[in-house]
């Protein structure tokens, strides 16, 4: 047998001829060395690119607020005129801190940069502005999940959410204990529920994701946005997070799907 080696040692040429000797009358037990080789090395490297992809994430900052209040509406006219001139969202600058569209948008972005799902619990929701993100987040096949008050559930708007896929709960026995769903919160892409969906769609990895929830006392309508005093926290604490999650699951297992009520056309909420 021919061996063609570099010129090395007369000690390191023979250690080569009897380790290509070995693995010439050994072939199985040297296919199955370099197999696991090849399978530890890839998982090395596997590791090495979830870190990588770990310190790649985008770090935002730990949290928002958004008011809502009398001084917030005091822009309409220049967002009347920034629709009319088609100027960019990302260039539309009123000057006003208090503007109620932009908080808005702060609530938009969070539904419009998730990657895997959405669950929200919400008393009263009827914003255009606000349904817009959830079909968006539909499109990109983000589970969406929403769970809210008996009352509220045959509006225009879950109606809508309905026919495109999204399932509507509110709680059990609520009528008997004459009790609201009065929640407002929605959670983004927490870990425990990107897991899920991660197993149940056979996935051996996810894409990078950022946690955060938003709670307060806004309900999503226009009273809600530019009428009432109300407030609404953002935040990626991804533990607490992870505990809004957490009762959001032990709420949705306690609920049942929701049947819009037979009301006539004229009564049902006008869209905003």
């Amino acid at each position: 047998m021919s061996y063609n080696l570099p010129l090395l040692g007369w000690e390191t040429t023979m250690v080569y001829r009897a380790c290509f000797d070995w693995m010439r009358q050994h072939k199985a037990w040297t296919v199955f060395g370099a197999g696991t080789a090849l399978v530890l090395g890839s998982e090395v490297v596997w590791w090495l690119w979830k870190q990588l992809r770990y310190l790649m994430r985008p770090k935002p900052p730990r949290f928002d607020v958004a008011f809502f209040n009398e001084l917030g509406e005091e822009c309409s006219v220049e967002h009347y005129h920034f629709i009319r001139l088609k100027v960019p969202k990302d260039k539309r600058d009123c000057g006003n801190p208090h503007c109620s569209e932009r908080n808005v948008q702060k609530l938009v972005n969070q539904i419009d940069t998730a990657v895997y799902s959405v669950d929200a619990a919400i008393f009263s929701f009827s914003s255009v502005v606000m349904t817009e993100a959830f079909v968006r987040a539909l499109s990109r096949n983000v589970r969406v999940r929403i769970i809210t008050d008996h009352q509220s559930a045959g509006n225009s708007v879950f109606q809508k959410l309905r026919r495109l896929g999204v399932i509507v709960r509110g709680p059990k026995h609520m009528g008997a204990r004459n009790a609201l769903m009065h929640h407002k919160f929605f959670v983004v892409d927490t870990e425990s529920r990107v897991l899920d969906i991660q197993k149940s769609r056979g996935l051996r990895y996810h894409r990078p994701i950022v946690t955060r929830f938003a709670t307060g006392s806004v309900n999503w309508t226009m009273q809600g946005f530019g009428g009432n005093w109300e407030n609404c926290i953002i935040s990626h604490d991804a533990s607490l997070a992870e505990v809004l999650q957490e009762e959001f699951n032990r709420l949705w297992k306690v609920s049942v799907n929701t049947a819009p009520p037979k009301r006539k056309k004229e009564e049902y909420e006008e869209l905003w």
